[in-house]
């Protein structure tokens, strides 16, 4: 399915995008709980969940 491949996409983003954090300089303690790795990992992990499923066949 396309949103869970979407979903798995924006997972990738949001670690990226906390990496680059953590490089340019300490995150705030909001921000590193918000955006960071574990928030990455649940979204990318519900979109393999969807992408995976079987679509009923017609």
């Amino acid at each position: 399915m396309r949103i869970g491949q979407a979903l798995m996409l924006i997972g990738l983003v949001i670690a990226a995008v906390h990496a680059v954090m953590h490089m340019g300089g300490n995150p705030s303690g909001w921000t590193d709980l918000t955006v960071g790795y574990p928030t990455a990992a649940v979204v990318a992990f519900a979109g393999a969940i969807l992408a995976g499923r079987a679509e009923p066949k017609a």
